[in-house]
Order: structure tokens, then sequence, then C-alpha cells
């Protein structure tokens, strides 16, 4: 059986809008096409690679809905019309099939096919009259809980027969959006906006989930004294134009106030612009008052990840009532290492550092109780819902959890002060909404002709071989041999290309000589020439290499073997040491030679060939802060 599918290279596509008509489009299921010329019809124009069977060539696809849950959706797909021989141009019917793959609730999973050949008319009804497939689709069946949003993709195959049916591919697929106040396709699929009032004026933040020709966006104001909006941007802030994937973007308004209102304009290639909500800038101790409008009921969200949103920024706990979190007060963390509730924190919030209690999704966290407030470990890591943890702090009658202690007794004659050192880079400034891992959270796309770049930097860098990982996922996908095929340079010097086939995560793996690295670094990865619609992106990246022990930042977080003694480069005695080797249960070392300039301990455990052990040493004024929650809530 001779087949092809139909992927969106997504580089690739333009993205074209017809107009605007009424909310409600009607459209006439009869092969001709005219009526879809003066609807909302969303158009692709796209590229496929049918391994030379001319009749399952696609030029474009066009979709549009009926702006009512209890309508249809519509699809519009015109075939290549450059072959004499129009016996090889049989769709539908006959020879040649289509097959929508849908994935109703965007999470990556199709969990819908609809094969135009064998589905009944009460499915699917549709007309060709070449060089165009015309078909009307119940909409329930695509978007069953009423959210207005799906992911899609197609298959094309030769023949119609259920036993000759296409088997199942992934396959780069395409996001599906309305607009609630036009029951027209949206071109940006908005996450979440904030506006905060500092020392610098006003921040404005606002994070994409996806985006589809977008040229960029502009920032307005509201102007009080002329009761209209003032546009802040001389020209758009760039966007990503067809991109699976959002971004995170930031506006800085010096003139702006605590109160202001401000608005985020979306502005498309074809010139449509469209709103995005009004928000309002609130001070630095509201900061999270400000993320994400008022949750709208189900019929009016403009897109599935709505739902979700308390997920994807605030973790389950967010979701209870002030009665089910007793009364808790929520902080959000975003980095690894030792946290600290000061005193003043917990008295603003009417708790004492004695008589308060942290937990996660109800799990109770060790604590040091001191001086200066509540000191604990934690190690968020990101998931499909957020890229940090959400913490509860409440009252408790008895102590708090506190953590256990180890008294360091043996001495060493030798200490090292240098070990081999795994550094970890990852900016989450990309949110995918169908990746094929479970950290939707991504660095920076990779195009061919478009270079990416990732600069990191190094701290302690001793003589010596190291390694680097990065972690990749690819997109796109070629009708034969390798899908993706990428060059990696390390400061201008090449370290190898990596080949790889298919959507899930790959991780390229290169050994890099001494003298290769520096302090400030910068990698290059590059798609070949050979593959013109490539497109990948790069999650994180992992440099191994030997370092000298000294903190960042005021904390250091390595591993060393049991029983090896180290010497760790300090600037103060005042500090904590964890043993973190479980983070959900760590272990205060106490007893450690310190003198403001280095710490010196024997690792707990003793012998060759033991495990690993993973330490944390900190200066206390160098903690971390949580963030107050936005739906930090008091009983």
């Amino acid at each position: 059986m001779k087949h092809a599918t139909l992927r969106f290279l997504l580089p690739a596509i333009l993205f074209a809008f017809s107009g605007i008509a009424a909310a409600e489009t009607v459209l006439d299921v009869d092969g001709r096409v005219s009526d879809w010329n003066t609807s909302d019809a969303q158009c692709m124009l796209t590229e496929t690679d049918s391994s030379g069977a001319d009749y399952v060539e696609i030029e474009r696809i066009c979709v549009t809905d009926s702006a009512s849950t209890a309508g249809y959706f519509y699809l519009l797909t015109e075939f290549a019309w450059d072959n004499p021989n129009p016996s090889l141009n049989n769709v539908w019917l006959r020879n040649a099939n289509l097959i929508l793959n849908v994935d109703t609730d965007s999470d990556g999973v199709i969990d819908l096919q609809i094969d135009f050949i064998n589905d009944p008319a009460d499915v699917v009804y549709g007309v060709i009259n070449f060089p165009y497939l015309e078909a009307r689709i119940d909409y329930d069946l695509v978007d069953p809980d009423g959210d207005r949003a799906f992911s899609f993709f197609i298959e094309t195959s030769w023949r119609g027969g259920s036993a000759d049916r296409v088997p199942y591919e992934a396959g780069t697929t395409v996001d599906y959006s309305v607009d609630p106040a036009t029951g027209s396709p949206r071109a940006v699929r908005m996450l979440a906006q904030s506006a905060v009032y500092g020392e610098n004026g006003v921040t404005v933040t606002w994070v994409t989930a996806s985006e589809r020709a977008n040229l960029g966006f502009h920032v307005y104001r509201f102007d009080q004294s002329t009761e209209r909006w003032t546009r802040l941007t001389e020209t758009p802030i760039p966007g990503l134009g067809d991109a699976p994937f959002g971004k995170k973007y930031v506006f800085n308004d010096s003139q702006g106030l605590a109160g202001d209102k401000y608005q985020i304009q979306d502005v498309e290639f074809s010139g449509k612009k469209r709103w995005n909500g009004k928000i309002t800038a609130v001070s630095p101790n509201r900061f999270l008052d400000a993320w994400l409008p008022p949750m709208t009921p189900k019929s009016d969200r403009p897109f599935n990840l709505l739902a979700r949103l308390h997920k994807i920024f605030t973790g389950p706990a967010s979701k209870r009532t002030p009665a089910e979190n007793g009364g808790a007060y929520l902080f959000q963390v975003d980095t690894n290492g030792l946290q600290q509730l000061t005193q003043s924190q917990l008295a603003e919030l009417n708790l004492e550092p004695r008589r308060t209690q942290l937990s996660i999704n109800g799990r109770r966290i060790p604590v040091l109780t001191n001086k200066t407030g509540l000191l604990f470990y934690l190690a968020p890591e990101a998931d499909r819902y957020a890229d940090y943890d959400v913490i509860a702090a409440s009252k408790t009658r008895r102590p708090p959890v506190g953590i256990r202690q180890h008294r360091l007794r043996s001495r060493c004659r030798t200490f090292t002060d240098v070990l081999p050192f795994t550094a970890r880079f990852e900016e989450n400034s990309l949110y995918y909404v169908a990746t094929p891992t479970a950290d939707p959270f991504f660095w920076q796309m990779v195009f061919n002709g478009l270079p990416g770049t990732f600069p990191f930097r190094l701290t302690g860098l001793e003589p010596g071989p190291a390694q680097i990982k990065v972690s990749l996922v690819g997109l796109a996908a070629n009708a034969s041999g390798d899908d993706h095929v990428a060059s990696f340079f390390l400061n201008g010097h090449l370290l190898g290309e990596w080949r790889w086939n298919g959507p899930n995560e790959e991780t390229a793996v290169f050994a890099v000589s001494d003298g290769m690295l520096l302090a400030d670094n910068q990698l290059e990865v590059v798609l070949s020439p050979e593959r013109p619609n490539d497109l990948l992106t790069v999650d994180r990246i992992a440099v191994t290499y030997p370092r000298q022990l000294q903190l960042e930042d005021g904390q250091l977080t390595f591993n060393a073997p049991s029983g090896s003694c180290v010497n760790v480069l300090v600037n103060s005695s005042n500090l904590t040491i964890l043993d973190v080797s479980v983070p959900t249960e760590p272990t205060l070392l106490v007893g450690a030679a310190a003198d403001g300039r280095s710490v010196q301990f024997k690792i707990p455990g003793s012998g060759t060939g033991q495990p690993q052990r993973a330490i944390l040493v900190a200066q206390n004024d160098s903690a971390y802060s949580p963030i107050p929650h936005r739906y930090a809530t008091s009983a």
C-alpha cells in the first residue's frame, strides 16, 4: 500500500485571514468555495511530501466553525492540480482517503480520528469538486468540552478500505482556538498577563501559549486625563510569527504608576489587531494579584488551557478554599536551594516561626527555626503545569517538623577543593502546549537558516576534560533518512553532528577537550541545509567539568563520594550545610570547621565505592525568598 502523511511543517506555514464575518458562520457544503471568501476562515498554505503520489498533494487547508458549540466545524482542503491525468487525483469515495486526527483537549494525545471514507454521513458530510474537498463535521466531536479549542493534523492515503487505513503516526499538530467575542480563530493564545509597579515604573509581562501569523504586540496605557488609551510602543514588540510555542514578553513603562490600567494588543501579519483584556498595575507585595484575568464561565473561555491556568501557574494547592487550606498562606518557590521566610514576612501574616508549619501538596516540609525566621530546602521541578512549586504556611499548635541533624566527628588530613561538577542551564522562555515531554517549558527554537545561540557561564572552572549534554525536541519530519541533522559549536569550535528521528526528546552528548570551555561560553546549534523544513527546540544544557568548590551567589550544591573530605571557599561563617541526597528529607550537618574564608568537613559515610552524596553549602543571608502567592488566603 502506498501512503503519505501530511505533516504541518510549521516554519513554512503561512496564515491568511480573509476577513471578519458575522459571528455565525454558515457555509453550504456543495464543493463550491465562493462562500469561504466571505467567511471568517483561517487558511494555511502548507508543504507536503507525498513521495511522488500526486493524488495526495495538498496545497491549502481552510478551517472555520459556526460560532456555536452545538454547530459545525468546517474543513476545506485544496489538492494540487498540476497533474494532467485526473485519474491520479481521485479523492474520497474513490481511491484516496483523508483522515483528520484530533486532539480534543490539546494535551498532546490524539483521541479522535475522523475517517472521511468510512465514517457515516452523520459524523462527517462532504462534497468533492476538484481541486476542493469541502466537509462539515459535528462540532461536538472535535470539541466535546465546548471550550472552542483543539489541535489536529491530517493524514492522506491511497485506497479507502478499512484494511488499508494509514496507521497513526504522531506528527506536528496545529492548534485551533476561537475568540469568544467574534467566533473567529485567534492568532495568539494568551496564557497570562501582569503589571507590577516598582522603582523603575511598571513592568508589564505577558505569556503566550502559541502564536500564528503574529507580527508582534503593542502595549497601551489608559490616560485618566483624556480618558483614552495611549500606545506606549512605537513599533510592535516582535512576536514569534508562526509557532506552536508561546513566549514570555516583558515591557517596562518608566512613567507607569500603581493603579494604571494596561492592554496588550497583538498584531497579525494581515494587519488585524486584537485586544487581550485589561490589567491593572499593582505594588510588589500584591505581585501575583496581577496574574491572569478572573476565571470566566466555560462558554466564554478563549481557549481550553484557561480551565487549567490554576494548575499551570499555581499548582494543585491553589485551588483549595481557605477552609480546605486551614487558613494557609501560599508562596511560590521557583529556585532550587536554601529558602527562607523571614520573621517580618511571617509577622505580616500573623504567624510566628515556632508555630508555623510548611507543606507542599499535603506533605510537611522540614524546617530550621532561628532568630531570622524559617529556613528550609526545596528543589522544584518543571512539569506540565508549572515550573515552580507552591508551598502553604499555616499555624500549628505544636512545633513544626524540624530538619534532623548529623554531627560531623571525623577528621581529615587532606582536603580536595576541586570535584567534577554538573552545571545545568535552562531558560523557560517558551511554552509548548503539545510537548512530547513532561516539561512543557523550553529555551529557544532553532530553524533551518536561523541557528540558535545559548550563552552560559561557568564558575570555578579548572583545567581538564569535560562533557556537554543538550536536551532537544525535534518537531518537523522528513520523508526518508534522519528527520533531524544538527551541528553543535562551542565557542566557535565544532563539537560534532547529531542525527535522530521522531518528535520525542533527544539528548546530544559531546566530549569537550581541555581548554575549549571558558568562563563565558556560547553554544550554537545549526540545522543542516539538507533539511530545509526542519525545526527543533533546545530545552536545557548540562555541562560536567572540573570545578573549584566555591559558592555562587552565596550557595553551592555539589555531589561528592561518601567519606571524602572537601574544602569549600565561602565568604561567611554564618552557614547552613545540608545533606540533600534525599531532597524531601534533608539532614543538617553540624560541626564543620569554618573560618569565614572556607569550610572543611568530611562527607558522611565511609569507604570507597560508596554512593555519592548531594551536599548544599549556603550562606544564611543568601537564602532565597519565596514569593507571596496570588491565591494566598487566610481563614
